[in-house]
């Protein structure tokens, strides 16, 4: 087999199937275009020969005929049908003067005849009707005799259709595993062994050619015909004989070749993926190993380098591709560098608008990440914090030094321009790609819980959980910061006003994970790094954006 390794690679497995495909497609084609072959002529040859057993079936109906024709000549002047007793159901005589003598059975109603049938009977020739009594087809022949005074007689006969189909050596017309149907001039069912038959039958267009067959169930029937004609014996319109065989017959013959093609074309399966599996081993294992040192690269291990020692093309291959992984982990490294500063720089230069909020944006992400490990995130939700809590307050740069360092009360218009900065915080941050996933920390970091925050009022589960965890810090590092109007609070001040509002305005959760950070001494670490602000004129106690 493969080893697994060669099949997870995708190209391993483009070309096996192509291997497979270019072997496989000519033997499978013969295969089918032999077969589809094979199933014509034999339809063919099927149906030619339902027509002619169905030209045999109708020629031997009208022996049988003949024969039922002098067997009733033969009663004439008789008295009792004797051994015709078992063809015959009734059998009487009709004189020239009406007198009508019955010799067995009763006699029917008389047919009106033809002047054709009329000369037909003068001609010493017997004449076929057939009439339908109690829903079965009845045969009614007639012929004609003079009697000792030189009169015309009738001898009469009916018999019933069975006796076309008897089951003695040489009256069958049908042919073995066949089904026979019969029908009149005037589309009357002579005999048929089943409904289907009889239908498609009498659906048939003698005009039409061939006829394609009839439904059983689940079984398809192919169906020929032939018009027996039976005006120069009898008389009578011509007949249609239909022959009927199951397709299942017909093809049996194909069996065997379809048993020899599946095992032609599984045995060229194997042996194509037999020979492609040794090709690919040998040509595609260098290939898994690139494989396999791309998807290590783009999760981020540099570690390990790709080995392939065939000796040829793929060895040089894999030498480049580590010498370019080496310089690509070199440029990763610088790139991080420069966009962990860049941030850095990025976030000091807005907190620099205002001495009152030196360092709050770096104090703000510890205090979320410190949040977020207590709360069980994964590496990438972190990552989101640590660079959302950086850029959070971005849109203060459009906010005037006046504003942010006003020791007094805002004025609507000036808390407008305050409550302006989240939303202009994304809008500088929406042109970069990279940071498409931290714009929501950045537009909802002053939402509130019960709806009450800004910019869009957002409450409850609509606020995204970064978001929540977020508000929390920014909220503890503003209470404990010393502001223009105010002194900051201690942080178990800070803690409690925050456990006051938890549930309603705060995440909860977030609120305990600050205090478990709280607990373990986070906050000691962050009082030895805080610069001292330059002293308030003035301290109010109100919580300010």
């Amino acid at each position: 087999m493969i080893a697994p390794r060669l099949l997870r690679t995708r190209v391993a497995r483009r070309i096996l199937a192509l291997f497979l495909l270019c072997a496989m497609l000519p033997v499978a084609s013969f295969a089918v275009v032999g077969y589809s072959v094979v199933a014509k002529r034999l339809e063919k040859d099927a149906r030619e020969q339902l027509r002619q057993g169905s030209k045999t079936a109708g020629m031997m109906l009208f022996a049988r005929l003949g024969m039922l024709s002098s067997q009733l000549a033969a009663l004439n002047g008789t008295r009792h049908a004797g051994d015709s007793s078992a063809v015959f159901g009734n059998v009487f005589l009709e004189r020239g003067d009406g007198e009508v003598t019955v010799i067995q059975g009763r006699p029917i109603p008389v047919p009106m005849l033809t002047p054709r049938q009329r000369a037909q009977l003068r001609r010493g020739a017997p004449v076929l009707l057939t009439a339908s009594h109690s829903g079965a087809a009845t045969l009614v022949l007639v012929v004609e005799s003079q009697d000792s005074n030189g009169s015309a007689t009738r001898l009469w006969g009916t018999a019933p259709a069975e006796v076309l189909l008897g089951t003695g050596e040489g009256q069958s017309p049908a042919l073995l595993g066949t089904d026979l149907c019969v029908l009149d001039s005037e589309g009357r069912l002579v005999t048929c062994p089943s409904g289907e038959a009889a239908s498609a039958t009498r659906a048939m267009d003698l005009n039409l050619g061939q006829p394609p067959g009839w439904q059983r169930g689940d079984s398809l029937f192919l169906m020929g015909r032939w018009s027996l004609f039976l005006g120069n014996g009898f008389s009578s319109p011509s007949w249609t004989v239909a022959l009927s065989m199951p397709s299942d017959a017909i093809y049996a013959p194909l069996s065997a070749f379809r048993r020899a093609s599946l095992l032609a074309v599984a045995l060229a399966g194997l042996l194509v993926f037999l020979l492609s599996h040794a090709q690919l081993r040998r040509q595609m294992t260098p290939l898994a190993e690139l494989e396999s040192g791309v998807r290590r690269i783009s999760g981020g291990d540099f570690s390990i380098p790709v080995v392939i020692g065939s000796h040829d093309e793929f060895e040089m291959l894999a030498n480049s591709f580590n010498g370019m992984a080496g310089d690509l982990q070199a440029r990763m490294g610088e790139l991080h560098a420069f966009s962990e500063g860049a941030m850095l720089a990025l976030a000091r230069t807005i907190d620099a608008n205002s001495p009152w909020t030196a360092g709050h944006s770096e104090r703000v992400t510890s205090g979320a990440l410190e949040i977020g490990r207590r709360l069980a995130l994964d590496a990438e939700s972190l990552d989101q914090l640590r660079r959302g809590g950086l850029l959070h307050d971005i849109g203060k740069i459009a906010v005037p030094a006046a504003i942010l360092d006003k020791p007094g009360p805002l004025t609507e218009a000036e808390r407008s321009v305050i409550q302006s900065h989240p939303t202009v915080g994304a809008e500088i941050i929406l042109p970069i790609a990279a940071f498409g996933d931290i714009i929501p920390l950045i537009r909802y970091h002053h939402e509130l819980l019960d709806g009450s925050g800004y910019p869009e009022g957002l409450s409850g589960e609509a606020i995204p959980e970064l978001v929540r965890i977020l508000t929390v810090a920014d909220i503890f590092d503003a209470l404990t910061s010393d502001r223009p109007y105010r002194r900051g609070f201690t942080p178990q001040k800070a803690l409690t006003m925050l456990r006051d509002g938890a549930g309603r305005r705060f995440d909860a959760r977030a609120v305990e994970g600050l205090a478990a950070a709280l607990a373990e001494g986070w906050f000691a670490v962050v009082v030895e790094r805080r610069p001292i602000p330059p002293r308030a004129d003035s301290i109010l106690l109100e919580m300010a954006s």
